[in-house]
């Protein structure tokens, strides 16, 4: 239970750090790539939205067929996944701060 209730927390503030950066990167490469950021920000929404719907879906249609633990692992190798891409992510070429 302590271990659930700590992957738990572990998983909310990372989810809390990237939905708090998200808005600020999205907003630097659309400037950046394409003049405009309304495009970005409104299919960023819509990808979340889609995920909020079918995270539900798949995660139960998971722990239904292969059971809770099934469950955990997979979500714990996509999280591994995205690893590299958040590291590769970290190389990519700095912008001028908009501020400064």
């Amino acid at each position: 239970l302590v271990l659930e209730v700590v992957s738990l927390i572990g998983t909310g503030v990372g989810t809390g750090c990237v939905d708090g950066m998200t808005p600020t990167v999205l907003a630097d490469a659309a400037d950046r790539h394409f003049q405009s950021t309304g495009k970005v920000f409104v299919l960023s929404n819509a990808a979340v939205q889609v995920g909020y719907v079918l995270g539900p879906i798949l995660g139960n249609a998971v722990v239904q067929v292969a059971g809770f633990e099934a469950a955990s692992v997979a979500f714990g190798v996509v999280l591994l996944l995205t690893t590299p891409l958040l590291a590769g992510s970290a190389r990519l070429p700095k912008s001028e701060p908009l501020l400064g």
